[in-house]
């Protein structure tokens, strides 16, 4: 950096510092283990998933926002080491001790940074934070040259398939169908979605059945939600682009995501959502949504055991989130019971970017923390100030 040209070559040697050191490309400042997710603009990625070409989203702290960016550099390398653990119900964050973290003190609205050696029990993490897309969108989305529909809908009946919805696609048997109980508003919702589409469809009342359905005929249209959204439970997903689109449609889309298949629970006026999908691509796309909606969210998963004894058993994943000032890990405080450090052996890895903060999750939990580019100048502040001292 500019400011280091400055600095005598001999006195960094003397404070056993060098170049690559300060700038945070040394072995031994890249920052997060094996384990660790970025989010990129194609969902939350591990290591060795990560392209070149990939946008990650970095956490401007000046606007407390995020935004989709290209780093600068992925620094990845071998260490076998100490690691220091975060670890709770809302947080789990693994790094090199000399990582840093952006942290809260307890009494103070300031988020400052500090190394991951010197994290205290009582200080705060960063789990949310507002979203600034550069994605624009038109405001039809146009499934072939004579289909067209209007953006919001689109965005509410893709909630509503991936939630309550099933399709045939086979030659002589095209439909895409969304079912709902009779007893709730969601049905009417759902009728109301459909009928301001532009397309033809049919509403079916079974009288053996406690549902109804809302079906669709159209050979382009369910080829075009086949190919952007799947055909069944287990590998149904959201597609880059759409996770990617402003913020007022994204709240449309989650909405209708839960009034399918969401739990929602008021408690201390805050309302705390829960949606649960069989589909672990689903659970991430969902988890990505409610995060850039600005939702402090975490992914867990369950063992169904609802099922008979003789059947295979499944797994459950569910996207927990909620806003707020009272809601759950809204800003996960630290304890001393979270803080451990640990034996590793493996890589680790970090991005260098604009901003010196990047998401993450690790677990299911989402964090933002820093990246290490910026450590090493640190580092050499601590030392000539221990150097004055003596």
């Amino acid at each position: 950096t500019g400011e280091m040209e400055h600095i005598d070559k001999e006195l960094l040697d003397g404070l056993m510092l060098n170049q690559a050191l300060l700038n945070g490309e040394a072995p031994g400042y890249m920052c997060h283990d094996e384990e660790t997710e970025v989010l990129t603009d194609d969902g939350f990625k591990r290591l060795d998933l990560i392209h070149e070409e990939d946008k990650i989203m970095c956490f401007d702290k000046t606007s407390s926002s995020v935004r989709l960016e290209s780093p600068h550099k992925l620094h990845t390398y071998d260490h076998d080491g100490e690691l220091i653990h975060f670890s709770g119900k809302q947080l789990d964050v693994m790094v090199t001790p000399n990582h840093k973290m952006l942290v809260r003190l307890q009494g103070s609205n300031d988020w400052k940074t500090v190394l991951a050696e010197d994290v205290k029990p009582g200080m705060r993490f960063l789990a949310h934070s507002k979203y600034e897309p550069d994605f624009e969108i038109e405001d039809e989305i146009h499934i072939d040259e004579t289909i067209s529909i209007n953006t919001e809908k689109y965005f509410e009946y893709a909630g509503y398939y991936l939630s309550e919805g099933h399709m045939s696609c086979q030659k002589g048997n095209y439909q895409i169908s969304i079912s709902q109980s009779k007893k709730t508003r969601v049905l009417q919702t759902m009728a109301s979605c459909v009928g301001n589409m532009g397309m033809k469809y049919s509403e079916y009342d079974y009288d053996n059945r406690s549902t109804n359905s809302l079906t669709i005929c159209n050979k382009k249209f369910v080829e075009h939600m086949k190919e952007n959204f799947g055909s069944h439970a287990e590998n149904k997903s959201i597609p880059p682009w759409m996770k990617n689109a402003p913020i007022p449609y994204l709240s449309i889309l989650l909405k209708a995501l839960l009034d399918g298949d969401g739990q929602t629970i008021v408690h201390q006026n805050t309302k705390n959502h829960v949606y649960t999908t069989i589909s672990e691509d689903l659970a991430d796309d969902v988890q990505e949504i409610a995060f850039k909606c600005g939702y402090n969210v975490r992914k867990v998963v369950h063992v169904d055991t609802s099922k008979d004894v003789n059947s295979k058993s499944r797994l459950l994943y569910r996207v927990k989130f909620s806003k707020g000032k009272w809601s759950k890990g809204n800003e996960p405080r630290l304890k001393k019971e979270h803080i451990s450090k640990v034996s590793y052996n493996g890589k680790v890895w970090c991005f260098s970017t604009s901003t010196g903060f990047f998401v993450t999750r690790r677990n299911g939990k989402i964090g933002i923390h820093g990246n290490s580019a910026q450590v090493g100048v640190e580092t050499l502040i601590r030392r000539i100030e221990a150097w004055r001292t003596t």
